[in-house]
């Protein structure tokens, strides 16, 4: 009698199947996607552990990732994190998104690029990308990833985004180096850390540049949100992380108050009614903030 033996090529196989599976069918079930849901609670283990099977070799070899395609991704040791753990559920998510609605966008930002997968993932969805990453370290791996991945529509830029130009100082936290900052975006840091001044750019004409924005910049997400008038959400979507009970407060105070609606995931993307319905952690996953009656799932 014969057995049925799995071989580290089956586990492959079987990866790119779950996240090819993931990103073509978590459109269809967006009200199950708030982080308290039973599918969401089923599905996060597997989602990380067939991110794992692929991209958690150190030789970065080439992995297919349907329905984007063969990816070369580096993986680099980030403090406690690694470059597997940013691809959890609540990502894919909004991997899902880009490749749902690869035909509405065309120009994306992404704020906070870290190492270039949302950039890469969204330039293989034909969209123009500009990627703002201002550590120096991470920003060339940020570049590697672009480069070896033939991503020549996507742009790297070595700055951080803030309501204004200029420069700031930049927080690196190496006990986990997706947690830096800009200097006061958190209120206690923890840790060892690194300071360095970082060249900024205005988030305004960023916004009239983009249909799509992707921001994850570690708390300082209120101060670029709060700047915005009327006329910045005439034709640009976001999709963002709000990090603190302080800051979501700021911005539903603040887009409410222009008629922009906040689409929360911890609702199964509903309008925000409260501000008690807007994620204050990662952990609660992201909102959309459009001027569109509803989310384009």
């Amino acid at each position: 009698m014969s057995k049925n033996i799995i071989t580290p090529e089956d586990d492959l196989a079987w990866a790119s199947d779950v996240l090819n599976g993931l990103v073509t069918t978590l459109g269809e079930m967006p009200a199950w996607h708030g982080a308290g849901s039973a599918l969401h609670g089923l599905l996060a283990p597997v989602a990380l552990r067939a991110a794992r099977l692929l991209f958690g070799d150190p030789d970065g070899s080439p992995r297919a990732f349907p329905p984007f395609g063969a990816l070369r991704m580096p993986y680099v040791q980030m403090g406690a994190v690694d470059s597997v753990d940013i691809l959890n559920l609540d990502e894919m998510l909004l991997f899902a998104f880009y490749w749902r609605n690869r035909h509405l966008y065309r120009r994306v930002a992404d704020l906070g690029a870290n190492i270039g997968w949302h950039s890469l993932l969204l330039s293989r969805c034909g969209y123009q990308v500009r990627a703002w990453e201002p550590d120096p370290e991470t920003y060339q791996v940020l570049e590697r990833t672009l480069r070896d991945n033939g991503c020549t529509e996507a742009e790297p830029i070595r700055r951080a985004v803030s309501h204004h130009a200029g420069t700031a100082r930049f927080v690196r936290v190496l006990g986990n180096r997706t947690s830096s900052h800009i200097e006061g975006a958190k209120a206690a840091p923890y840790g060892e850390l690194e300071r360095f001044e970082v060249e900024l750019d205005a988030y305004a004409p960023i916004a009239a540049w983009a249909d799509l924005i992707k921001m994850d910049i570690e708390g300082h997400e209120a101060d670029l949100l709060c700047a915005t008038d009327a006329d910045a959400w005439a034709a640009t979507d976001v999709l963002a992380e709000i990090g603190t009970p302080e800051n979501a407060q700021k911005i539903y105070g603040h887009l409410t108050g222009l008629g922009v609606s906040i689409f929360s995931q911890k609702l199964g993307w509903r309008r925000a009614e409260t501000v008690e319905d807007v994620p204050t952690h990662y952990s609660q996953g992201s909102v959309f903030l459009s001027r569109r009656e509803q989310m384009p799932w």
